[in-house]
């Protein structure tokens, strides 16, 4: 059984060393974050509670869904989805819970998300996986449900997945309503795709000065979210980012 790497940062600087870079064209790292670190890697659909919905299977669940966003979201997107991948990408990036999670090329995009604060102070924790060869991403005119869990990478990207250097894992939907498996379940038990998978965790305690850091480097709500939305989330965290660590300065003057 393969086992997942474990590892605990809490400074930036150590947690720039375990970024990793491009190995191939297809061979890209990916980095998820995560407030709270005990939290599954499930995406949205399977986290639901089917026994309070009207259906018994997840595939219908997901079809439904995804046939009312099509329906409904006709004339706002700002092209036609050429495959239901596609479809399920846009979906996924503005909030409908389908069977695809959200990943980042840039790890401080991952690491902005796992020190979101949580309610009960809870450890956060940046997932990297590492393809071993090129068959974990996916054809970006793949149709259906891959059936196991790939990377897929949208034709077109907005403003905010374009700052967010979006990419999507496609989780296999399971047959009837049987018990999903998380994906870190699905690593450590399946040895049939060559890759690597580290949970970087950050402890609670960390995730103010970590964030700090992150918007000295420019990665802060508006990087995240473009437009009045992100403006709004910039003013509300520079209200915790002041300092007199600098006053020093003017005294030595």
């Amino acid at each position: 059984m393969r086992k997942i790497e474990d590892c605990c940062v809490g400074e930036m600087e150590n947690f720039v060393t375990e970024l990793t870079q491009v190995m191939s064209h297809n061979r890209i790292p990916g980095y998820r974050g995560q407030a709270d670190g005990d939290w599954k890697i499930l995406p949205g659909l399977l986290r639901e509670n089917l026994a309070m919905t009207e259906f018994s299977d997840w595939t219908g669940l997901d079809a439904m869904q995804m046939m009312k966003f099509k329906q409904r979201s006709s004339g706002m997107l700002p092209y036609q989805p050429h495959s239901e991948l596609e479809w399920k990408a846009q979906a996924a990036h503005r909030g409908l819970h389908t069977s695809f999670t959200a990943w980042s090329d840039s790890g401080l995009i991952a690491l902005y998300y796992a020190t979101e604060k949580t309610v009960d102070e809870k450890d956060g924790v940046v997932w990297r996986i590492m393809p071993g060869d090129g068959s974990l991403e996916i054809a970006q005119d793949h149709e259906g449900d891959p059936g196991r869990p790939v990377i897929y990478r949208p034709r077109f990207l907005d403003q905010s997945m374009e700052n967010q250097r979006v990419s999507f894992m496609s989780h296999p939907i399971p047959e009837g309503g049987s018990e999903p498996l998380a994906f870190e379940d699905y690593f450590e038990s399946s040895t049939n795709e060559r890759m690597h998978l580290c949970r970087i965790r950050i402890p609670h305690y960390e995730k103010d000065e970590l964030r700090k850091k992150l918007a000295l480097l420019t990665v802060d709500a508006r990087t995240i979210q473009p437009g009045l939305q992100g403006v709004c989330g910039q003013i509300r965290e520079e209200i915790h980012t002041y300092t007199d660590s600098c006053e020093w300065v003017f005294d030595a003057a």
